[in-house]
């Protein structure tokens, strides 16, 4: 008998340290949630640190009310064990955020580097013809400065053209 009104107070002393850690619990996620989820200013989420990660589970195992209620609140609740973690996430997610920042901001960089570069190409493509054509009619005066160097020489040396004779 002794034994069993032992459990009994034991188990009721369990469901009053439950309630009261309900209680607490509760009390502590809506001043979280008032003090720190102001929308427009803050964070849309707020974490809750519960300092043991056995006290944690306990929360999970049997007050899933509770758990389900700081979702609603958007509270994220957090132990020991899971805050490195969380922290690690967060910083992961704010270097995508800014990698994907950076991919607008490049490509839009991109975008007017091809503007540039297609100008460029253009005016390239122009100064070409132009040093083509000159290349060209430079040909064509190294041709006739042949012919006059090479008559120069014939008149030196008296060679005429047969017709002139």
């Amino acid at each position: 008998e002794k034994e069993s009104e032992k459990e009994s107070e034991s188990e009721s002393e369990k469901e009053d340290c439950l309630k009261n850690l309900l209680k607490e619990a509760k009390l502590q996620a809506k001043d979280i949630s008032d003090k720190y989820i102001i929308p427009g200013r803050t964070s849309e989420y707020a974490c809750m640190f519960v300092p043991s990660d056995s006290l944690l589970s306990l929360i999970h195992n049997k007050l899933s009310d509770f758990v389900n209620e700081c979702s609603k609140l958007k509270i994220i609740l957090l132990s020991p064990s899971t805050i490195i973690p969380f922290i690690s996430s967060l910083k992961n997610a704010k270097l995508e955020f800014e990698r994907n920042a950076n991919a607008a901001k490049l490509y839009n960089e991109l975008l007017k580097l091809s503007e540039e570069f297609t100008r460029f190409a253009d005016r390239w493509n122009a100064q070409s013809k132009e040093i083509k054509d000159v290349l060209d009619k430079n040909k064509l005066l190294d041709t006739t400065t042949d012919k006059i160097i090479k008559k120069f020489n014939d008149i030196k040396e008296m060679k005429f053209d047969e017709e002139e004779k």
